[in-house]
């Protein structure tokens, strides 16, 4: 309970003592929570009908019984402390009650002195109000387990993707991803089997624990899978036997795999039903977004939409400088703090002037991901973002 709201409420109990018995009990029962008129000893002077439930007592009942049966003797020693100092201040005071049915609740209380116990013949009165707060703890606790989980659920799920930047040689891969919530539904990887490099990247339908959970399965299903004796092709086919036996069509996930020799430049590829990869020929140095290479392939299905599914692939021969960027959609579905889109012409309009302005795979994605950055200006994210370049 705020400070303030306690003291407006014990300040109201006041000023309803003040009154004739009748108007202040009828006050009293008509407001929420427990409120009592208690001496320093806890005996209870007035008080109203939520009071008297606790107490498990008819209303009449109520009077000259002691709030202190309801608190343990080390809770109602700290209850004490917590009256009004000589001060008169007082804070909020927590504590866990437990009622004739056994039952325990967690209540807040809040007390203030009441003018008339100055007196030298009066008692010491204190105006005490309590609020059950039992299911706001127990939600507040599940909602701090829940937080922790997911806090460990992204610190594992971290550990799937790869470092940022890698060289091969003289090749580069400089990549970004960021989730839209604790933990995403974008995968992307590397991998190297003697001259040949994989990349991988994916995006599960939606994004957090459920989307978190199929990328799991994909790159389990890819560290121990011998890849380098399969055509992009039939990897696809193994990953969409995985991803349609944990999640069915309810997760499918898009996924887009190239194989390339590092020393030929070769790059085979296949999609499930991904963005297309984007093709920048170091041989080129001014670039348009009407003239992107965009290597769109024949429409396929992502993974785990059918049982089997006959992937076509693509080959593209690459030469030394020429660049490649990877994306998820989330990479041009993003909205402002004004309500503009970054759609997908802004998307290619970035990538055209970066890829114009520089040569280099690392100059491109931290080009990229300076303008997205610029444009969002700390939005919330619709969708995982993620993206990476690759050069020969």
């Amino acid at each position: 309970m705020d400070d303030q709201i306690g003291i407006q409420a014990t300040q109201y109990i006041i000023s309803l003592f003040e009154n004739s018995k009748s108007q202040s009990e009828r006050a009293l029962d008509s407001l929420p929570g427990v409120y009592a008129v208690i001496d320093r000893t806890g005996l209870i002077l007035k008080g109203n009908k939520s009071l008297a439930q606790i107490f498990n007592v008819d209303f009449e009942e109520l009077l000259n019984l002691n709030l202190r049966k309801l608190f343990s003797p080390q809770e109602w020693e700290k209850f004490e402390r917590y009256f009004p100092n000589s001060e008169g201040k007082s804070t909020d005071f927590k504590s866990v009650i437990r009622l004739d049915d056994g039952k325990l609740r967690d209540y807040l209380w809040y007390s203030e002195e009441l003018e008339i116990g100055h007196s030298l013949k009066a008692p010491q009165l204190f105006a005490i109000t309590g609020h059950d707060v039992t299911e706001l703890t127990r939600v507040t606790q599940e909602n701090s387990r829940m937080q922790f989980e997911l806090g460990t659920a992204k610190l594992v799920q971290n550990t799937f993707y790869p470092t940022s930047k890698a060289n091969f040689g003289s090749s580069t891969i400089s990549g970004y991803s960021e989730s839209a919530s604790e933990c995403g539904g974008d995968w992307w990887h590397y991998s190297l089997k003697k001259d040949k490099l994989y990349l991988w990247i994916g995006d599960v339908t939606g994004h957090g624990v459920t989307a978190a959970l199929v990328v799991s399965a994909v790159h389990a299903v890819v560290s121990t899978m011998e890849f380098d004796s399969l055509s992009p092709k039939e990897i696809l086919g193994v990953l969409n036997q995985a991803v349609g036996s944990m999640a069915g069509d309810q997760r499918p996930m898009t996924f887009l795999v190239a194989s390339i020799d590092l020393k030929s430049g070769s790059c085979v590829y296949a999609s499930a039903g991904h963005e297309p990869m984007i093709y920048f020929p170091g041989e080129k140095n001014k670039f348009d977004m009407k003239d992107l290479s965009i290597l769109q392939g024949n429409p396929s299905v992502p993974l785990g939409v059918r049982k089997t599914f006959e992937y076509e692939e693509h080959s593209l021969q690459l030469k030394k400088g020429d660049r490649l960027l990877f994306y998820t959609d989330g990479s041009y579905d993003i909205a402002n703090r004004g309500g503009d889109n970054w759609n997908r012409s802004k998307f290619h309009r970035v990538l055209a002037r970066q890829a114009s302005a520089s040569k280099r795979a690392e100059e491109l994605t931290e080009g990229l991901h300076g303008a997205i950055e610029e444009f969002r200006k700390g939005a919330p994210l619709r969708d995982d973002v993620t993206f990476f370049s690759f050069e020969l």
